[in-house]
């Protein structure tokens, strides 16, 4: 049957899901559009926009780099203010991170694994889901895979010019999301251990990865040194070490709600620095202020807390690694989906709570279609897991995938690092398009031990009888 089956047929099957998904969302409608798409990071997103296709300034934000609000502000110069159509395009990259995928595998492996791969992403349901949100993440997942892509094809091809691309998209993609901006380092010491290449070829392309790459985010650098005497990307880190890995690690530890945490850490902030003018009075002002300064005390604060409580903070970072990689996200989808949802979890529920409270809260509150779609979920990842583990043990069984496996397990690893303690879905994103490959692999070893046994079975009944 697979036989049958070409890629083109998948990135049909994939733009069909996502469609319906748009069509049923109908975010075009005035109302959605209100309460939906411009919500959440969204209304910040949406509002750099105006200030770059109107004033061509970013309004002196440090919280956000320009890379998703220069996004947007393309298509809302050429074709009006309409965030649907951005949704629409975001539909359009997300299948073509299908085909990205596709080419990845085939590459590596072979066109099995390269189509059942390439399934897999096409009816995973966040890839679906998040194309029709108004957030950097599905633009972010793109540039990720396109950066790997061409790596992959630097070191299979041993041409620099390869890496030359994996270094551009990759700079775009530290103007798009600086979570990204460690992950040079982390190519540049894979690069070293790639022992193909002569040391020389390998220095060569290490530098090209970390100079090129940087270059893209520099000159923002030099405008937050110029405007705000700070060569950072943005402000970004210490606020969301300060109002949510701290306080979840806390709430985690000692069951008090989290916003409780915020406001008690705030009085003990203004203590410390009782000159600064501008720092929030309690959790519901955390949006008041992003700036460098409040940033810098929110980072030391973040940085004393866990040189304190260093195993109550590896506990929740490591409690939030599984939560994200088992979450289900449904309450998202059922919004979108304009289905009625109950019992709605705050963050206290979502993210202080141990796995096991999370699960009999899930049966006890949610409804049944929410119920179903999760069990849906869980199903889809538990395969994928099963055939990721054994994929792994096959690649590092075979000596020729070994430093393959270490490179696609390694910035898997890099981002369950860099997000640990705050489990959001989305992040997710980037991370499924790495341990799908081989949980492809993986999946089609357990249907040829299957297919054997299941042929030594008939055979043995046969001389039986």
């Amino acid at each position: 049957m697979l036989s049958k089956v070409r890629i083109i047929h998948i990135l049909l099957l994939a733009f069909l899901l996502r469609f319906i998904f748009f069509l049923i969302h109908q975010p075009w409608n005035p109302e959605v559009e209100k309460m939906q798409v411009i919500s959440g990071d969204a209304v910040v997103y949406h509002y750099l926009a105006h200030c770059i296709f109107q004033h061509f300034s970013f309004c002196d934000n440090t919280f956000r780099t320009p890379g998703y609000p220069a996004f947007l502000a393309f298509f809302y110069v050429i074709f009006g203010v309409k965030p649907w159509l951005v949704l629409f395009v975001q539909i359009l990259l997300n299948v073509f991170s299908v085909y990205i995928l596709y080419s990845l595998c085939k590459r590596i492996w072979n066109e099995k694994v390269a189509l059942i791969a390439s399934f897999l992403l096409a009816i995973d349901p966040h890839q679906i889901l998040f194309c029709h949100f108004l957030f950097a993440d599905t633009l972010f997942a793109t540039l990720f895979l396109l950066t790997f892509y061409f790596f992959v094809k630097g070191l299979q091809e041993e041409r620099t010019r390869f890496f030359i691309y994996s270094a551009i998209f990759l700079g775009l993609n530290l103007l798009t999301k600086p979570v990204i901006q460690f992950y040079p380092f982390a190519l540049v010491l894979f690069l070293f251990i790639w022992t193909k290449f002569s040391f020389a070829i390998r220095l060569k392309n290490a530098l090209i990865i970390l100079l090129l790459s940087y270059v893209f985010v520099l000159p923002w650098m030099m405008r937050n040194y110029i405007r705000f005497d700070n060569f950072s990307i943005c402000s970004i880190t210490g606020n969301n070490m300060f109002f949510y890995n701290i306080p979840l690690a806390e709430a985690k530890a000692t069951k008090i709600d989290k916003d409780s945490i915020i406001n008690r850490n705030l009085r003990e902030l203004a203590k410390q620095y009782p000159e600064a003018r501008f720092l929030p009075k309690e959790s519901s002002q955390m949006w008041l202020n992003i700036t460098f300064e409040n940033n810098e005390m929110y980072r030391a604060f973040a940085k004393k807390y866990i040189s304190t409580h260093k195993m109550r903070y590896f506990k929740a970072h490591c409690s939030g690694i599984v939560k994200l990689m088992i979450n289900v996200g449904t309450q998202n989808f059922l919004e979108k989906l304009h289905i009625e949802t109950k019992n709605k979890w705050n963050d206290n529920q979502r993210y202080a709570l141990s796995i096991f409270q999370q699960t009999i809260l899930f049966f006890k509150t949610k409804s049944f279609t929410e119920i179903f779609l999760g069990i849906f979920i869980i199903i889809l990842l538990a395969i994928s897991y099963i055939g990721f583990f054994v994929g792994s043990i096959d690649m590092l069984i075979n000596h020729k995938k070994i430093l393959l496996w270490l490179l696609f397990a390694g910035s898997i690893f890099y981002f369950l690092m860099i997000y640990g303690v705050l489990p959001i879905v989305r992040f997710k994103l980037p991370i499924t398009m790495l341990y799908l490959p081989i949980s492809s692999l993986g999946l089609i070893i357990i249907v040829n031990k299957l297919k054997v046994y299941s042929s030594v079975s008939k055979t043995k009944t046969s001389k039986n009888n």
